[in-house]
């Protein structure tokens, strides 16, 4: 049994992107179905990623998002998060999952960087650290907090699916699929403990963005790291909560302000003063005139 499914794995890894996406949209079709399934496999087997921007990388969504074991999952915004990264650089991903983009982060970095992976529910956690070991990667460090704007404990809510859970108090379906108890703590807190500051921060944490910056203030200002961020239904308080900390931010999926950004998209924003110090001198600036 064992054999079949890592066989009907590996022909779904080779399968053409449009296929794959074309068996999402049309998966109850019997003969659509039975390749299906071979895609349902990826999702409990270690195996290469084949597309995007982590392929060539060992991953096993352990029951999740067999995109992400593939590769084929959001690419502009894997694009856009690979563009944020350099060698040597600190990168947080807050609400790991299963860790897709902390071991892409982790290839980008190299070892003189570091990755810090946060993540509130325990299976996430260790289907980030068994993710994190095939690659080998030991520059990476999983904390199991929820980032929020206080310090304690707080209730979680389970999603229908392991990517899907988040704070209770901000969460799109409450209680639907239990609750477990988790605890909180600010970025502001952990770096003054001494945690590295970031250089980049990807955030996708169900609802609860607007707090997690907000317990970020002091390192935003100070360290300016570059933000990716999954908005979900708080568009208006993302961007008066970006705008309050000084940040510029850009919805990656469609030309509309970050204000009216739907659900599932993706905002990069950038640090205010990062963007003028990196403006080119203008007629007004105090250059010496020529002799």
């Amino acid at each position: 049994m064992l054999r079949a499914r890592e066989l009907s794995a590996r022909l779904a890894r080779r399968a053409p992107q449009g296929m794959i996406r074309l068996i999402g949209r049309h998966q109850n079709v019997p003969i659509v179905r039975r390749f299906g399934d071979g895609i349902r496999a990826i999702m409990s087997v270690d195996g290469r990623i084949v597309h995007g921007e982590g392929a060539g990388l060992r991953f096993n969504s352990q029951g999740g998002n067999a995109g992400y074991a593939l590769g084929t999952s959001e690419l502009e915004i894997q694009q856009a998060f690979a563009r944020l990264l350099a060698e040597g650089q600190v990168v947080y991903d807050v609400g790991a999952a299963s860790g897709f983009y902390t071991v892409i982060a982790a290839r980008a970095v190299g070892e003189r960087g570091r990755v810090i992976a946060f993540e509130p529910r325990p299976d996430n956690v260790e289907r980030v650290r068994h993710n994190v070991a095939l690659n080998g990667f030991r520059h990476v460090e999983i904390l199991e907090l929820a980032l929020a704007d206080s310090t304690g404990s707080a209730s979680f809510s389970l999603g229908a699916e392991v990517t899907r859970g988040g704070l209770s108090q901000h969460h799109a379906e409450p209680d639907q699929h239990g609750t477990i108890a988790v605890k909180t703590s600010t970025i502001d807190r952990l770096v003054s403990e001494g945690l590295p500051p970031p250089d980049v921060i990807k955030m996708d944490i169900e609802g609860a963005e607007v707090e997690a910056l907000e317990g970020a203030a002091s390192t935003l200002a100070t360290s300016a790291p570059n933000l990716l961020i999954e908005v979900h239904g708080r568009a208006p308080e993302l961007d008066a909560v970006l705008r309050r900390i000084g940040y510029l931010g850009n919805v990656i999926e469609a030309d509309v302000p970050v204000s009216d950004a739907a659900w599932g998209m993706h905002v990069l924003a950038t640090s205010a003063s990062s963007v003028r110090d990196a403006s080119p001198p203008g007629p007004s600036s105090s250059r010496p005139s020529a002799p």
